[in-house]
């Protein structure tokens, strides 16, 4: 039996599966943020939308991440 993912589930696995050393963003911060398609990209492009501790705590390490997966992706459009 195969699992079918979406492109938002995938995304939403991603960031909840990010770490820099043994942090991770905040899970609640993430399930605050992606209530909505619209929110789940701008949390995947590095975006938070809320001025919580939290997400004055996490933002670097999301926009970390966005920046190296947009760099991923500018790799992957050139070598094909």
């Amino acid at each position: 039996m195969g699992l079918d993912v979406t492109a938002g589930q995938h995304g939403l696995l991603t960031l909840c599966a990010l770490r820099a050393g043994d942090a991770g963003l905040d899970w609640s911060l993430i399930a605050r943020g992606a209530q909505s398609p619209e929110g789940l990209a701008a949390l995947m492009d590095g975006q938070l939308h809320e001025a919580s501790r939290a997400a004055t705590k996490n933002r670097p390490l999301l926009q970390q991440e966005a920046l190296a997966a947009s760099l991923d992706d500018d790799e992957l459009a050139a070598a094909g």
